[in-house]
């Protein structure tokens, strides 16, 4: 056990078929970061002080370490606000609930630590 959350111990999630241009893939997946800092969970609630929009994006850019979708040339796309932005409405809420769904489960696992 440490006093330092580990940002690289994440959870892979599939958002099923492929739908990059090129179909490099089988699957379009996203790593989502297990835990996050004191610091990351103030600028959550700064976040959530400007609005629904930029709660929902910080909460994204803070989670989301990784994705496998590429562009039309079968480059990665970059996790960007920009691209954030551009996500449809079903790939959006998908990356969110399992944004939610790892959020609630480590904040169960956090609950069951003995108190020392």
């Amino acid at each position: 056990m440490s006093r330092f959350i580990d940002r690289n111990e994440t959870v892979e999630v599939d958002l099923g078929p492929c739908q990059c241009p090129t179909k490099p893939h089988d699957t379009d997946k996203v790593r989502v970061r297990k835990y996050l800092s004191h610091a990351d969970q103030l600028h959550l609630a700064d976040a959530a002080g400007q609005g629904y929009t930029e709660a929902v994006w910080a909460a994204f850019n803070m989670r989301v370490a990784s994705w496998n979708f590429t562009d039309e040339k079968g480059k990665p796309v970059a996790l960007s606000r920009a691209n954030w932005q551009n996500l449809d409405s079903e790939s959006a809420n998908a990356i969110q609930a399992a944004i939610d769904t790892i959020r609630e489960d480590a904040a169960d696992e956090a609950e069951d630590l003995p108190n020392p």
